[in-house]
């Protein structure tokens, strides 16, 4: 397997990205704020259960998360990023 880069491609599914839309506004592309991903995720721990608006809401944080950590990737530290993504996610399930 080679080393190189992949390219990413940022566009998301049509359905995804309604779901993006609803559940945490619309983000830039190649955004590397965590805060629309974090309300989105907010959004779905709202819904507990298996409704399919905490479903949208918990797939549009992953798919905004993904690009989080994908970035980070490209960061120098990335292990600092990716420690500081990982304590944010965390807090949201004391509340």
């Amino acid at each position: 397997m080679s080393p190189e880069k992949k390219a990413h491609d940022t566009a998301a599914p049509e359905v995804l990205g309604r779901w993006i839309r609803r559940w945490a506004g619309a983000p830039e592309a190649g955004a590397t704020a965590p805060a629309p991903a974090l309300g989105a995720l907010d959004e779905a721990l709202r819904r507990p259960g298996r409704s399919r608006e905490a479903a949208e809401a918990l797939l549009a944080s992953d798919a905004l998360l993904t690009d989080l950590v994908e970035a980070a990737a490209d960061q120098e530290d990335p292990g600092a990023v990716l420690d500081e993504l990982a304590a944010l996610i965390a807090r949201r399930g004391e509340g």
